[in-house]
């Protein structure tokens, strides 16, 4: 396992909507940055890598497009599935979309928040860094009870 101090991105700041809140368990968050470009059509959800390609990811007002948004939030979908981690794309202080392992994705007004997590969804760092790319430890791995 890799350890090491987590760096604490601090408060969300203004315009640096919409990026990625996981679920890591329950009161414990870690939020992700969004790189969203123009180009190719691609997503990548990875740690402090994640990012999103569109022919054309703007609308004339700034927002993420609605083609743009279909296709981070199946992109997101696919990382739900593969790492087992619940997550939910905050596109502004008061929209977001929560993205479930069942597949369920449901718009909500009341992004995540409190918890232990980096800025944004807390603000107490988490003593370790976690890689989304790699699939979830099960459980029952290396731990060990006492009688």
């Amino acid at each position: 396992m890799l350890i090491m101090p987590a760096k604490s991105c601090g408060p969300v700041e203004q315009g640096r909507y919409p990026y990625l809140v996981i679920r890591l368990m329950a009161g414990v968050y870690q939020r992700e940055p969004l790189d969203i470009q123009p180009g190719k059509p691609s997503i990548h959800v990875g740690h402090r890598s994640s990012s999103v390609r569109h022919p054309e990811p703007f609308n004339a007002d700034g927002s993420v497009s609605k083609a743009c948004r279909a296709l981070l939030v199946m992109g997101v979908l696919n990382a739900v599935r593969r790492t087992g981690f619940r997550m939910c794309v905050v596109w502004d202080p008061e929209n977001c979309t929560f993205v479930e392992r069942d597949g369920k994705c449901e718009e909500s007004a009341t992004p995540p928040s409190g918890g232990l997590g980096t800025g944004g969804v807390g603000g107490t760092a988490l003593p370790i860094e976690i890689d989304v790319d790699s699939p979830p430890v099960p459980v029952s791995q290396g731990v060990s009870r006492r009688s």
